[in-house]
């Protein structure tokens, strides 16, 4: 499980870049989840908040993750406007 998650997480670049070429957001949002799951929360908010101007196909799940990271990334006046 280790290496599968370090091999993820060596893609995030990739995944990231290819996600910013698609034509709705969910992949941002997506991607910005997977930067959450390894730690990286401020990345986190910056993909989530993309991947929602572009148009996720489930908003709301997309403003619930985007309040997660924002209180990770010690965001707490952003996570509450997010709530």
């Amino acid at each position: 499980a280790k290496s599968q998650a370090a091999a993820d997480k060596k893609t995030l670049a990739d995944s990231e870049k290819a996600a910013a070429g698609a034509a709705n957001g969910e992949a941002l949002v997506k991607t910005g989840e997977a930067y959450l799951t390894y730690g990286n929360p401020a990345k986190a908010v910056e993909l989530i908040q993309a991947g929602l101007a572009k148009g996720p196909k489930d908003a709301d799940r997309a403003k619930l993750r985007l309040g997660v990271a924002q209180l990770e990334a010690k965001q707490a006046g952003e996570a509450r406007k997010t709530f």
